[in-house]
């Protein structure tokens, strides 16, 4: 009985230790925030991989990090896939075209990535300086690889911006 509340005050210490470190090394971030969501797109991004024998090219969300202090900005990420990670997967020339839906501020995002190994694939996030409000994004993208490639089909979805 005494080592169980032994264990209990000492776990009761721990834990407010950390609460008073985390307090002490937050301190000078009181105002600013990060928070991320997971924003489903209006429609699925599909297409064909070039390999064929594949599983399709397609998500259908994406990632929106926003960071309090800055704001009017987000930063987008998505996370397509091919199982032919081990020949090197494919690339993927891609267009987001944003707008926001108050302002009309708009923009273009023009990349290529690496699609390779499923769930590691995250893209290396895009920002978006749309100022707030509602932004609507299109996407679409040509995937290939040495040989050939196919489009995907032009998808659509929104997010908030703070």
């Amino acid at each position: 009985m005494a080592a169980r509340r032994a264990r209990k005050i000492g776990a009761g210490v721990a834990a407010g230790g950390i609460a008073a470190a985390l307090a002490v090394g937050g301190a000078g971030t009181a105002g600013a925030e990060l928070h991320s969501d997971v924003v489903p797109m209006d429609q699925a991004c599909i297409g064909l991989s070039p390999y064929i024998v594949d599983q399709p090219y397609a998500f259908s969300q994406v990632y929106v990090l926003q960071d309090t202090e800055v704001p009017g900005q987000a930063k987008v990420d998505f996370n397509p896939s091919s199982f032919w990670f081990f020949a090197g997967g494919y690339t993927s020339d891609f267009t987001l075209d944003w707008t926001n839906v108050q302002t009309g501020a708009s923009g273009t995002v023009r990349d290529s990535m690496r699609v390779a190994n499923p769930g590691s694939n995250v893209t290396p996030g895009y920002v978006i300086d749309s100022g707030p409000g509602d932004v609507a994004l299109t996407f679409n993208s040509y995937n290939h690889h040495e040989l050939w490639g196919f489009p995907s089909i032009t998808c659509h979805g929104t997010i908030h911006v703070d």
